[in-house]
């Protein structure tokens, strides 16, 4: 997210393709909708279907979840959370 300002041209594209972009990042999703955000994090949200949140804490290591490592990163649907303004969480199929 430090170079999210430099990404949303490369996000834009491949959502124009019809891709879909999963994002995994240390920062936690209230952290990059703050002020004090990196510069073009807000922006670049818009283009992030699945935004895996928050930092890897090997005490919370967890090799049960899917797509995450440790108990406090969410999958977080981001045009729905957007659209809402409330956390919408995706939930893998078993």
């Amino acid at each position: 997210m430090y170079q999210a300002q430099a990404i949303v041209p490369l996000a834009a594209a491949i959502k124009a393709a019809g891709l879909s972009i999963w994002c995994y990042t240390g920062f936690n999703f209230e952290q990059l909708m703050a002020d004090d955000a990196p510069a073009g994090a807000k922006e670049l949200l818009k283009y992030i279907d699945v935004l895996v949140d928050g930092p890897f804490i090997e005490g919370q290591r967890d090799t049960t979840l899917h797509f995450r490592g440790s108990a406090n990163q969410r999958l977080i649907k981001i045009p729905e959370t957007l659209a809402s303004g409330a956390i919408k969480l995706f939930a893998p199929v078993e």
